[in-house]
């Protein structure tokens, strides 16, 4: 394949590599072609018109700007409301480009949809148009000066912008003296419109120059017109499709080399093409030190490489970790594939999505939730403390009503009431202090379903004798994970033991306590349902808010669920809960693996 074909081949990948939606439409509105991201997002377009697979419209739209742009020859962009093929409305920039044949003719336009629906995208929406692309904006004042211009602008009519003489917008088209008579951009600031008209100018070294320019007002909060856009598209070299689509095929390279993701490009014999910005950002790496294919095992998986080029032609890991130059470990998001054409070979692309500010609001989101377990608890410890203290005034009262009567009886139920209330304190005190300083997590790898089989071992004599029935599902055996089994122990203790009080507290004769352990997706699951006496309302509102305990003030302090929950979210999981009154209970925990804490070191 000659350097020629090669990059023919390579601009084409790229037209359905890239994640922009591109169509190219005929002059009955009907897709003719389109690329792999246009058709993930809009399903099936062929045969089909271009407003009823943009708006499931059975007719065209009213304003339609395909029509004009090939009535008028003229290249039209829009903000417009498109519906994806799951029904999902999302708001897009469309630019329409006419292409011309040799002798004038128009038979298709290009169409260009960037979804603008989030801050992102429109941050690079304004600098895919201000600056990247080959039409030339300027933001122009009311005195038609040039106060901005992007690059494009100053490569073809001079560099110089500002308030200074000779940055009128006439000068710098034109190298005129006065505004011209159709300036669309005057027409803007008075009618606060979006006007369109077909220019001839001079670039800096005077030659012709052919262009259609749009002049969109700029308006304050106010609503008044401050600014008037003018985007020129050079209509100079539209001339036939090819050339639209090389041009086009620039633009998709210009927007991967500036694409908020790292991407890497490799040729058929592994030479680096493309290393962009943001893969030197993210890996640390500049693009001349990534100059081969095997280059890039300091920095990727093997394994990531390896399914590329050796197994499957294209790889995905959502949750990866990359090395940098540095030696720090970056957690990213990868897809690779190779680049064919037909049964050939001429290249492969990696994609990298920097993770490492979303892992640091996990981070952060998981010590707020933990923390969060001891806040939401404090205010708790006053009202239990104070009912203690009721007591202990009641003993002290009943004591010295004794002394008084000099009678004994009194005096040593006085006493026990205060032995009593005192015991009951400080076992209350020391196990909020636990709770609230909580003990180290000892995470190591190990078998999720092993705690569960020790607390079947453990409770299911105990439930027996108390006349309860315990079912219990677990497997033999999970996958080893990062977790502390002894807290998954004292979390599924405290979830049987309560499901075993709430079936004796009630007046049902089945007793039954079922035990299930499963994993799916990547989230390991314990669930621990009963027929007990269930929850009504304003139990199940308190049950994590506060030292509440439905077994009395002489059976809990209330802890247990929080202690269980406080686990929990220590392994980054999850507890809930489904009752009603008079039909038990089930609690489920969720451990999803991807959220775990990391193991030591030497376990990974």
């Amino acid at each position: 394949m000659s350097q020629s074909d090669l990059h023919t081949w390579f601009l084409s990948e790229l037209f359905d590599q890239i994640p922009m939606k591109i169509a190219v439409i005929n002059r009955d509105l009907k897709i003719v072609r389109a690329n792999r991201h246009f058709t993930e997002v809009f399903g099936d377009w062929s045969g089909r018109r271009c407003y009823d697979v943009y708006k499931d419209r059975a007719s065209r739209c009213e304003h339609c700007n395909a029509e004009r742009a090939f009535t008028e020859g003229i290249s039209c962009v829009s903000r417009e409301y498109m519906t994806d093929k799951e029904g999902a409305t999302h708001y897009y920039l469309v630019h329409m480009t006419p292409l011309r044949t040799d002798d004038g003719n128009i038979p298709f336009i290009v169409e260009i949809a960037i979804d603008v629906s989030q801050i992102v995208n429109v941050q690079q929406e304004y600098e895919l148009l201000f600056d990247s692309v080959p039409n030339y904006i300027t933001i122009l004042d009311r005195d038609l000066r040039v106060v901005q211009a992007n690059r494009a602008f100053r490569e073809v009519f001079g560099n110089s912008v500002g308030g200074a003489a000779g940055d009128f917008c006439y000068r710098k088209y034109k190298q005129q003296d006065s505004p011209c008579g159709n300036c669309p951009a005057l027409k803007a600031f008075e009618t606060g419109k979006v006007n369109t008209a077909t220019m001839k100018g001079l670039d800096k070294n005077k030659e012709a120059v052919h262009y259609v320019v749009t002049a969109s007002p700029l308006t304050n909060d106010r609503g008044e017109v401050v600014n008037v856009m003018e985007i020129a598209t050079d209509i100079t070299l539209v001339r036939t499709l090819e050339a639209q689509l090389e041009q086009a095929f620039k633009l998709q390279e210009t927007a991967i080399a500036s694409s908020f993701d790292g991407m890497i490009i490799a040729g058929p014999h592994g030479g680096i093409l493309l290393f962009n910005k943001s893969a030197e950002d993210i890996t640390g790496y500049a693009s001349g030190d990534i100059r081969v294919f095997d280059d890039l095992r300091a920095i990727f998986p093997e394994n990531f490489l390896w399914a590329i080029w050796d197994e499957q032609g294209s790889c995905v890991l959502p949750d990866a970790t990359i090395q940098s130059k540095s030696g720090e470990p970056v957690p990213v998001r990868l897809s690779g594939t190779i680049l064919k054409n037909g049964n050939g070979v001429f290249g492969s692309a990696i994609y990298i999505h920097d993770l490492r500010k979303i892992k640091q609001l996990e981070s952060e989101k998981l010590v707020a939730e933990r923390l969060a377990a001891v806040g939401q608890t404090v205010a708790g410890l006053a009202h239990g403390i104070k009912n203690i203290l009721t007591g202990l005034e009641g003993g002290l009262f009943v004591m010295n009503s004794g002394l008084r009567k000099a009678d004994v009886d009194m005096i040593h139920k006085g006493l026990s009431m205060l032995e009593s209330n005192i015991e009951r304190i400080t076992h209350f005190v020391k196990e909020f202090l636990s709770f609230a300083r909580g003990r180290e997590p000892s995470v190591r790898l190990a078998d999720p379903a092993a705690p569960a089989h020790e607390i079947v071992e453990l409770y299911k004599d105990a439930a027996k004798k108390e006349g309860v029935r315990l079912d219990a599902s677990v497997p033999e055996s999970l996958p080893p994970a990062p977790i502390d089994p002894d807290g998954i122990h004292t979390c599924l203790a405290n979830l049987v033991s309560n499901a075993i009080d709430a079936c004796l507290m009630s007046d049902n004769t089945d007793h039954a306590v079922t035990f299930k352990v499963w994993e799916r997706d990547g989230v390991i699951c314990y669930e621990v349902s009963d027929n007990g006496i269930g929850m009504d309302y304003e139990v199940k509102k308190k049950l994590f808010t506060s030292f509440f305990s439905t077994k009395g003030s002489h059976e809990g302090t209330g802890l247990g669920l929080l202690v269980t929950r406080k686990i929990i979210q220590e392994h980054g999981g999850r507890i809930t809960f489904d009752s009603a009154e008079g039909r038990g209970a089930t609690f489920r925990i969720e451990l999803d693996r991807a959220r775990l804490p990391a193991p030591p070191q030497h376990q990974e």
